[in-house]
């Protein structure tokens, strides 16, 4: 039976991630705002909608964090006047989510190439803002077509 956990099997490998010691008995705080920044984000660009992650919304990680970490110390109106290191944490999770789904799931590219190797869509032969999913390219905004093939 495939092992379906995101944790290892052995448990020596496990205990090597306190998850709990190491990271929510060490950030109570900064947690709670990070978790806050997700919510008020559903809320804003997802109304009406449970909480989750439209990860094809905003993919801009890491021009937002320089630009939440310019103003780092001050609250941020737009985002339910948390600090923008609330937004900044937040964003840094997420692009290290996207690189962590990318290592883990393909093999063949580095990924500095995957994220930056242009695509060609087989539908409409343009170069549309692809859409990186689970480490690989899926979706051409220009067609929304779903057949892409390397450049």
């Amino acid at each position: 039976m495939k092992n379906e956990s995101l944790l290892p099997v052995d448990s020596g490998e496990r205990k090597d991630l306190p998850v709990f010691t190491g990271v929510l008995q060490y950030f109570p705080l900064a947690l709670l705002e990070v978790a806050r920044v997700s919510k008020i984000g559903n809320d804003k660009h997802n109304p009406g909608e449970p909480l989750h992650w439209a990860r094809e919304k905003s993919k801009d990680h890491g021009d937002c964090i320089v630009r939440h970490q310019i103003e780092f110390d001050k609250i941020d109106a737009d985002n339910g006047g948390e600090f923008h290191a609330a937004a900044v944490a937040w964003r840094a999770l997420a692009q290290l989510q996207l690189l962590e789904e990318a290592r883990k799931g393909s093999k063949s590219d580095t990924l500095r190439e995957q994220f930056l190797r242009p695509k060609t869509c087989s539908q409409c032969h343009g170069h549309g803002v692809i859409e990186v999913s689970y480490g690989r390219y899926d979706e051409c905004f220009d067609c929304n077509g779903k057949g892409l093939l390397p450049a």
